[in-house]
């Protein structure tokens, strides 16, 4: 109940209004679903500090999330689209992509077997997207021009496979 009761005030807080008091409140359910030794809390802890803007607590949260990718229900794809929009936040762009290509491809017998493709997630596609795209400017001059248009092409490629799916 305590992560239902956090996921509802961070999404709360997303709609604006008191936005930093259901933030508040979010952070308060979720270290107690931590304490009660579930990977819920630290992953969800991790959203909130990245929406807040707590860029190091959420990479101390998704560190602590890493303590359970032993449990068979451990979402990692959704620790590396995390740890993408925090590292991407970050600007670290490289780690970011990686992060994001990491989550779109993410396959396990498990994840097979329940019907899950990432490759659709067009949350992530476009998270993807918007990283390489800001990772293209940083390759300035003449003599890196193939590698600044290698990375606009896959942008462009990966905005297209949003647009085909939405």
């Amino acid at each position: 109940r305590w992560n239902d009761y956090g996921i509802g005030l961070l999404l709360e807080s997303a709609g604006g209004g008191a936005g930093q008091g259901e933030l508040i409140g979010a952070e308060e359910a979720f270290r107690k679903v931590e304490e009660l030794g579930q990977f819920h809390g630290p992953i969800n802890l991790a959203r909130v500090y990245n929406a807040d803007g707590r860029l190091d607590l959420a990479v101390e949260a998704l560190t602590r999330a890493a303590d359970y990718q032993n449990d068979e229900n451990y979402p990692a794809w959704t620790v590396l689209w995390l740890t993408g929009l925090v590292n991407r936040q970050q600007n670290h762009l490289d780690d970011a992509i990686e992060n994001f290509r990491g989550a779109l491809n993410y396959r396990t017998a498990a994840t097979v077997a329940r019907g899950f493709d990432f490759t659709q997630d067009y949350e992530v596609l476009n998270e993807l997207a918007f990283t390489l795209f800001e990772r293209s400017k940083k390759e300035t001059g003449t003599d890196r021009t193939e590698r600044r248009l290698a990375l606009l092409d896959e942008a462009i490629r990966t905005i297209e496979a949003t647009l085909a799916i939405d």
